[in-house]
């Protein structure tokens, strides 16, 4: 395999953290993300990880082992994402086979465990930054009225209601409550008109 060929994989997935960490920041700016200062935090934590195992992934060679340590992490990231939808099923799959690999490593193990773990990082930095990217607005305008959905694995909770009483003049109203926080919206047709914190 040559040096060129070799960096593709780094690059690709270099290129896709810088991406995904673009796209969640310019979403920042937008309240209806709920992308609060310390989901930021996480964001940018995380995309200073996978940029940085991207980077070391050339340096350390071995792409081979750095791109098995990178599908055994992102069985087991999203496995847990995934929990009740069989995600435990790849969690167990990836235990397995890590176990197995690293009972047969021989010589170089320490070495072979660095490229790894590499691969590993840049895993679970795509993951965290992919989980983000996946989750819309918390209010989704529509001419049939606004759907609310906050997922956030985990993170907040969403109740509350979502233009449950007919519009006036053409604009919807509700709230929600995300966590401790309760949020107001309006919309008309597919356009968000407003959205704050309640006062």
């Amino acid at each position: 395999m040559t040096r060129a060929l070799r960096v593709v994989p780094s690059l690709i997935g270099g290129g896709l953290t810088l991406w995904l960490l673009a796209v969640l920041l310019v979403r920042a700016a937008n309240p209806v993300y709920l992308l609060t200062p310390d989901l930021v935090a996480i964001v940018v934590g995380a995309g200073l990880v996978g940029i940085a195992a991207a980077v070391a992934s050339v340096a350390v060679g071995g792409i081979r082992v750095v791109l098995f340590g990178l599908l055994l992490a992102a069985c087991m990231a999203w496995g847990y994402v995934l929990t009740f939808e069989g995600g435990l099923l790849l969690v167990a799959a990836a235990i397995v086979v890590a176990a197995v690999a690293l009972s047969r490593v021989r010589r170089e193990r320490g070495r072979t465990l660095v490229r790894a773990g590499v691969g590993a990082a840049l895993a679970f930095s795509l993951s965290c930054l992919g989980v983000f990217a996946l989750e819309g607005p918390a209010v989704d305008c529509s001419t049939n009225g606004p759907t609310v959905s906050v997922w956030w694995s985990g993170f907040a909770s969403a109740s509350g209601s979502a233009g449950e009483s007919s519009p006036v003049n053409g604009v919807w109203s509700g709230w929600f409550t995300s966590g401790t926080t309760t949020y107001e919206y309006s919309c008309v047709g597919n356009h968000l008109a407003s959205f704050h914190r309640a006062s």
